[in-house]
C-alpha cells in the first residue's frame, strides 16, 4: 500500500500523467517528461490499479 505522500507528489505531476490502453493489462498510466518521453509507467486491470502500480514504481525509485 502506497502512502498518501506518494499520491500527493504524483498529483503535482497530474498534467504529465496520461491514461492509455494496454493490450496485456488493460490500462496504463504514464508519467511523461516535457518532451513527451515516458519516465514511469504503471499498469493494471482498472485505471485505479494502474495508478497504484505507478505509485509503487515511484516509491521504488
Amino acid at each position: 500500500m502506497q502512502n498518501s505522500e506518494t499520491y500527493r507528489t504524483l498529483d503535482l505531476f497530474r498534467d504529465q500523467l496520461e491514461l492509455e490502453a494496454d493490450s496485456q493489462f488493460g490500462y496504463a498510466v504514464v508519467l511523461r517528461q516535457n518532451q513527451g518521453k515516458p519516465l514511469l509507467r504503471g499498469v493494471g486491470s482498472t485505471p485505479h490499479k494502474a495508478m497504484e502500480d505507478l505509485a509503487e514504481t515511484w516509491e521504488k525509485g
